[in-house]
């Protein structure tokens, strides 16, 4: 490996470590990708940079929900979001069948899953 390689693999690292270590900020700049002349690395870099991207796209979402926000749509294609879909469609259900109570419809009947809709 040149030296531009040695570069490029330890930035790549450092964003590993940053998608490790659960980091809500990623410093994806690893440079201008095309410009890797190693095929290998080029495209591990890519895919290195997608994944930071997708990551920090599904903490926003999540921290989205976290913040009460259940009207922000989850980023489309990324698997990071997938196990928490069905989470956000059955907490805007279940705001609407709370304000459909407090409407006076009475005859909701909440079905939210666990301890919530014994409460």
């Amino acid at each position: 490996m040149n030296n531009q390689e040695d570069e490029i693999v330890l930035k790549l690292t450092g964003i590993a470590n940053q998608l490790s270590s659960g980091k809500r900020k990623l410093n994806l700049d690893i440079g201008n990708i095309e410009d890797i002349e190693n095929e290998n690395i080029r495209e591990l870099a890519q895919k290195i940079v997608h994944l930071g991207e997708q990551y920090r796209d599904c903490y926003g979402f999540i921290m989205d929900l976290a913040n009460g926000k259940l009207y922000t749509e989850p980023p489309r294609g990324n698997p990071f979001v997938d196990p928490f879909k069905q989470l956000h469609s059955d907490l805007r259900h279940l705001t609407w069948q709370i304000q459909e109570i407090a409407n006076g419809d009475y005859d909701q009947s909440v079905s939210f899953s666990g301890d919530f809709s014994e409460a």
